[in-house]
């Protein structure tokens, strides 16, 4: 059985946050959802700085949230590099709930 891209990456994102990672004011699911958005701006042009604008100012200062975001970015950018929106949704929000 070949690893899919969304397996891989949800292993990754386990292993650079090894410890869990705390909720903030965002859930599982928003998680998930800032994932999919992440990549779809990605697939129309965004750039990894525009993401990591996007993700400040969604954070609103809560510096929980805007880690959690930033490392998300990270692993979009580096190593889950053709994830679709839905892959990035699915892993993120499930990786999330297999730490809680």
């Amino acid at each position: 059985m070949k690893p899919t891209i969304a397996m891989v990456a949800a292993f990754l994102f386990s292993a650079a946050c090894i410890e869990g990672y705390p909720l903030g004011n965002m859930n599982c699911d928003t998680l998930g959802e800032f994932a999919q958005a992440v990549v779809q701006d990605k697939t129309e042009g965004g750039t990894a700085e525009s993401e990591t604008a996007m993700a400040t100012l969604m954070a609103k200062g809560n510096k929980t949230d805007l880690t959690n975001m930033l490392e998300i970015i990270q692993v979009l950018w580096t190593w889950a590099k053709h994830m679709s929106p839905e892959g990035a949704k699915q892993s993120f929000a499930a990786d999330c709930r297999a730490q809680r």
